[in-house]
């Protein structure tokens, strides 16, 4: 069977002539050893070895572009994604203390249970104080969408039960604490290593005490090799390898506060090897691993992309290639478990001119165009050949990007499987048999509006309005079904 979606830029793979880049000369760093990896080795999609692959995106309803949660997990399957990164806004979730606002809390719930029912693992990012949980002064005065503060010292106990939370409502998950600690960006009072370790401290804690098992990444720390910006009110960015040392040497430490420490790898670079940027952060990283007797842990990138807009653009045919080249290189590295790519569908609202709009491999158009790099992956996936792509091709690889040291154990022929999801709707407790008994009654009955979804969500992708006024109202009876399963879990009687 084959995709009938439609594709752009293929002349772009079969020869034709590629649309110019203003990019800049890699960036070097005379003297990084070689990052690890190859580039050459044909890793399968999914990955081998238990490791992760998939996309960031903003995930809940409107944030998801109107892309309903089954139809973004069913344009991941044919590239092998075996994991998404959704982002849990803590402004969001609790606007008012002390009072979840649980329509938004379903929004991510649908998506969670969509991506498990797909295989795939659900990574939960999060972060960001509501204005009542801030600092006075500013932070509370603050009202646009880029106020991402940290939460006041008063606010630790709120912050550590919103992350309990968290871990009790998405059982299969792994949480990844904050994002890009490092910049202002994501940490408007200007970034302090000091606070983030205390942050981590009190959301690694508080996962534990609900799911022992469950994982926590630390951070996805920025790849910034320098300071920059900060105002009367906000600092500056600090350089990966600087912000890793003050957290590391913190008290508390990161060191005891995560199962993995996570990084973030973007730019708009192709050459990967020695004496680059690429180097430059996992020299950084191992080297502050290393200082700290902490060189055993493992790194998971959370966020890597090429985009083909913004002041820089990469081509359709670079942005296949790299993050192809990419992938491979960070799935045959001894250190490596999981790589996270920004994004599955580009951001329609965003203007052709910035850097963010082209990210995506997909358009967000009627339909969802497939870009090359699309098929740069589905090529090598385990779904359905996508209709239009070309042939599979094989990557040129540049001077400058040479392999490093191979993960010794990795098996190319051992496509991925990392490990059973779970059960969406398991909260981890054993209920009693009348409560199991209406629970499978309620479940049955998702089941059944799932399979008839299904069959509109073709024509509702395809821009055919009556089924995607089905798919939009069988969504909502799902999330009613779902919220009627929590809802008996939560009065239930325990064994």
């Amino acid at each position: 069977m084959r995709l009938g979606v439609p594709l752009i830029g293929v002349c772009l793979l079969l020869g034709g002539p590629a649309l110019a880049t203003a990019a800049a000369p890699p960036q070097s760093f005379p003297g990084t050893p070689n990052p690890g990896g190859s580039e050459a080795i044909d890793v399968p999609i999914p990955p081998p070895n238990g490791k992760y692959f998939g996309f960031i995106d903003n995930s809940a309803g409107a944030d998801w572009q109107l892309i309903s949660a089954s139809d973004y997990a069913q344009m991941s399957l044919p590239v092998g994604a075996n994991a998404h990164r959704l982002n849990l806004d803590w402004r969001w979730l609790e606007r008012t203390r002390d009072e979840w606002t649980e329509g938004t809390w379903d929004l991510y719930e649908e998506a969670y249970d969509e991506l498990l029912a797909e295989g795939i693992k659900p990574i939960l990012n999060i972060g960001f104080a509501p204005v009542w949980a801030r600092e006075s002064g500013e932070p509370q005065l603050c009202g646009s969408a880029d106020c991402r503060y940290p939460p006041a010292q008063w606010a630790n106990e709120e912050w550590a039960e919103f992350a309990a939370e968290v871990a009790r409502r998405f059982p299969a998950g792994v949480i990844e604490v904050w994002n890009e600690p490092n910049i202002p960006q994501f940490w408007k009072s200007g970034p302090d290593p000091q606070r983030f370790a205390e942050i981590l401290d009190f959301a690694h804690d508080a996962v534990k005490s609900v799911r022992p098992s469950m994982k926590v990444l630390a951070g996805g720390i920025n790849n910034n090799t320098t300071s920059y910006g900060g105002t009367a009110t906000t600092g500056p960015a600090i350089p990966l390898r600087d912000f890793l040392d003050q957290a590391y040497g913190a008290h508390p430490s990161i060191k005891h506060n995560m199962d993995a420490l996570s990084v973030h790898t973007t730019s708009q670079e192709l050459t990967y090897g020695a004496g680059y940027l690429l180097a430059k952060v996992f020299d950084d990283v191992r080297d502050m691993k290393a200082k700290y007797d902490d060189s055993a842990r493992r790194i998971w990138v959370t966020e890597a992309g090429l985009s083909t807009t913004g002041p820089t653009p990469r081509t359709l045919q670079e942005q296949a290639d790299g993050l192809l080249r990419q992938y491979r290189r960070f799935m045959t590295m001894k250190d490596v478990d999981a790589m996270l790519i920004n994004a599955l569908v580009e951001l329609s609202a965003v203007p052709a001119s910035n850097v963010n709009r082209g990210y995506g491999f997909r358009l967000h158009n009627p339909g969802f165009p497939v870009k090359p790099v699309y098929c740069a992956f589905s090529n090598r996936g385990p779904g359905p050949a996508v209709a239009g792509c070309p042939p599979l091709w094989e990557p040129v690889i540049p001077a400058g990007s040479e392999a490093g040291e191979i993960d010794p154990d990795i098996d190319p022929d051992d496509p991925g499987d990392p490990d059973d999801p779970g059960d969406p709707d398991d909260d981890g407790d054993e209920l009693s048999a009348e409560c199991q008994a209406k629970i499978a009654k309620l479940k049955a009955r998702k089941a059944k509006l799932k399979t008839k979804r299904a069959v509109y969500q073709p024509y509702a992708t395809q821009g055919h309005k009556p089924s995607q006024r089905a798919v939009k109202r069988l969504t909502r009876r799902i999330g009613d079904t779902r919220q009627d399963i929590r809802k008996i879990k939560r009065s239930c009687e325990r064994i």
